[in-house]
């Protein structure tokens, strides 16, 4: 029997709430201060404006994260927010935290940081190269990881194939069609939430909470499963419900032991 989505008629229908629809008492707004180039070094940051801007709770750089400050799935190696070096321009920098999206805007615009532009590298082949600046320390070469799969015989495929047609193919990259702005609703308050750790209450994607139960229980899957169980007391299991069910096309279990069974 084909499994229903609980929410696709709201899907189809546009009347679905997403994360950026949710609005809690006393919420806060983050703008995140991006790269302003691919590769360069990080001279000093200046929050000072920021900080004195109209609305503004707090600006919040990699000083302020308390633990170690990377994050990531295979290896640990995206800052969450960069303080020495900035390796794209989607790396984060600094957030501003205010009391409306306008203010948190505007005060973005006064993070000041100095750069030393470097040269970066934009092909697989030049991050390869002999010689090329090494941009993390996740191994020698800018590899992050290498893999060896190998499925059958292939040089006996090559000897009996009829015809053997070799060349390099390109295509552009590709994302899903997505319909859900990127957004993170996240609350320190409330009592289902263990250990007072920040814990995502809505979002297109939980990173932070299910990488951290992926590294806890060494499986991706059990610690996605996992962080949707321990995240929700009473009050909120209907909302962690009906995202679980969409994920994995199944009601969310009683506790995290049973998760293991689904």
């Amino acid at each position: 029997m084909p499994a229903v989505l609980i929410d696709g008629d709201r899907s189809v229908q546009g009347r679905l709430t997403y994360a950026d629809d949710v609005v809690l008492p006393g919420m806060l707004y983050g703008t995140v201060v991006w790269a302003e180039h691919p590769y360069a070094r990080i001279l000093g940051i200046d929050t000072t404006g920021a900080t004195d801007a109209p609305g503004v709770e707090r600006v919040v750089t990699a000083a302020d994260v308390p633990g170690s400050n990377a994050h990531g799935i295979l290896i640990q190696d995206q800052p969450v927010f960069c303080h020495d070096f900035v390796r794209f321009t989607g790396d984060p920098v600094a957030v501003v935290l205010a009391d409306t999206k306008e203010h948190a805007d505007a005060a973005a615009k006064l993070v000041k940081v100095d750069y030393e532009p470097l040269q970066g590298l934009f092909t697989m082949g030049d991050a390869m190269a002999d010689g090329a600046p090494q941009l993390n320390w996740t191994g020698p070469g800018n590899v992050c990881q290498h893999l060896e799969h190998a499925v059958g015989d292939v040089e006996e495929a090559f000897r009996t194939a009829a015809h053997i047609v070799e060349g390099t193919y390109k295509t552009s990259r590709q994302d899903h069609a997505y319909l859900e702005p990127l957004v993170a609703l996240a609350d320190l308050t409330r009592s289902g939430f263990i250990n007072g750790d920040i814990s995502t209450v809505m979002s297109p994607r939980t990173v932070i909470t299910w990488a951290e139960n992926a590294t806890i229980f060494g499986s991706i899957g059990f610690g996605f499963r996992t962080t949707f169980v321990n995240k929700c007391d009473e009050m909120e299991r209907p909302v962690v419900a009906e995202y679980y069910q969409r994920c994995f096309g199944t009601d969310l279990p009683e506790s995290s032991v049973k998760a293991t069974l689904v």
